[in-house]
């Protein structure tokens, strides 16, 4: 049975006449022994099962900050700006050589992560590669000695990048004045990285007949082509299937526009035609969830679960 022991410090903080509130929380987390998931051939009927191997580690912070640029309710006139986010990195400890069968078939299955001491669940582990060499077309590895080499080995694969984000949360910022309320939220993600599969599936590991198939126009115009040229990409008539590699792994910094909302809200004391209506108030708001996203990568979601993005209208009223 996996036991977990959590140590917080927390510092709750209301500055500057109450203009300024929130909160720092520090954390450290282990959990010891670890539950581990291994999964099991389709034949057996089960998913996986759990065994208990090894602790983890996870060390954090979380913050929140809001701030009243204006604060005037007799003016009915207020401007807030917040925001809020979290950072933590995980660590395994303690597995030594009982999960090296595991490890294996990941590796087998060509699988980006690992079980070993010392190193992150959100590590993401492959060969170091140096691009695509101008003169031949081919790829240049890393060897884990630091020599370069054209030939491809399981035995160089090391951590390369870091799924998890160095910080993310949310950018808040919200006006009301008079019957006036406008407001935008947006999702920030900062520092992690992404091992693009798109790139590794539907740019290079195209199959001869998929090649007769509509594909990512980078599959054609950003592929190496004759000797000298600079490209990410190795040549269309290549037939080798590209191994994972760091060639593939991008920064991925998020932006997204979460929620921004703007609306009127009419109050009788102050629009008396509200009367007429034989109401006290009456309110009409516009939302737009998910209305944007920047990312510093190009990838997609898929028709099965795309990205969304919602705009609705709604009108209140009370009386």
């Amino acid at each position: 049975m996996a036991k977990t022991l959590t140590k917080n410090l927390s510092i709750d903080y209301t500055v500057l006449g109450n203009r300024l509130t929130g909160y720092i929380n520090f954390y450290d987390k282990n959990t010891d022994p670890l539950i581990v998931v291994l999964d099991l051939p389709a034949s057996t009927g089960l998913y996986g099962y759990g065994m208990n191997a090894g602790m983890l580690n996870t060390k954090g912070i979380e913050f929140s900050a809001r701030y009243a640029v204006i604060y005037r309710p007799r003016d009915r006139f207020i401007w807030n700006i917040g925001v809020n986010g979290a950072a933590l990195k995980s660590r395994y400890d303690h597995f030594g050589a009982a999960l090296a069968g595991v490890n294996k078939n990941l590796l087998d299955d060509k699988s980006l992560i690992r079980y070993k001491d010392g190193y992150s669940p959100d590590d993401i582990w492959a060969v170091r590669s140096l691009g695509i060499d101008p003169a031949t077309g081919k790829e240049i590895f890393l060897k884990v000695n630091g020599q370069q080499t054209f030939d491809y080995s399981t035995d160089d694969i090391v951590r390369v990048g870091n799924s998890r984000p160095a910080v993310e949360g949310v950018i808040n910022n919200s006006v009301s004045y008079k019957g006036l309320v406008a407001s935008i939220a947006l999702r920030y993600r900062y520092g992690g990285d992404l091992f693009n599969t798109v790139l590794f599936e539907k740019v290079e590991n195209i199959s001869i007949e998929g090649l007769k198939e509509n594909q990512d126009k980078r599959a054609l115009y950003e592929r190496w082509k004759n000797p000298g040229d600079i490209s990410q990409f190795k040549s269309i008539s290549s037939t080798s299937t590209s191994p994972a590699s760091s060639r593939f792994l991008q920064d991925d910094d998020v932006l997204i526009g979460e929620s921004i909302s703007l609306g009127w809200q009419f109050m009788q004391q102050y629009s008396p035609w509200i009367k007429k209506l034989r109401a006290q108030s009456l309110g009409i708001t516009l939302y737009a969830n998910d209305i944007f996203r920047w990312a510093t990568t190009l990838n997609e979601r898929g028709i099965d679960y795309p990205f969304s993005r919602n705009v609705s209208l709604k009108v209140s009223a009370s009386f």
